[in-house]
């Protein structure tokens, strides 16, 4: 193989890693605690929703309420980052480019 060949399958290779990255950044995940709290992100790791049952906004759920919180925001963020790995995986046919993702 020679080197312009590797070189035009390397950037075709990053412009589909960008076209892949830039589809990734528009879904959303969602985690939910039983119907208490529901977190969403999107690709980027942005949290876009949050909402909370109205009983556990008092302060006597204040405990409950927290853990629930970093719960599904963990869960959520996991969902994406899962996602993340599985879809550019596909790309790179499963090898593991360290800084490439």
């Amino acid at each position: 193989m020679n080197i312009q060949k590797m070189m035009q399958q390397a950037q075709k290779m990053q412009r589909d890693m960008a076209k892949i990255q830039s589809e990734l950044e528009t879904k959303s995940y969602q985690a939910t605690k039983t119907g208490m709290v529901s977190v969403e992100v999107n690709g980027k790791f942005e949290v876009t929703s949050v909402k909370i049952e109205e009983e556990l906004l008092s302060p006597e759920y204040k405990e409950e309420l927290e853990t629930a919180m970093l719960l599904v925001m963990t869960e959520a963020m996991q969902k994406a980052n899962d996602d993340k790995e599985k879809t550019m995986g596909q790309l790179t046919n499963g090898m593991n480019i360290p800084g490439l993702f």
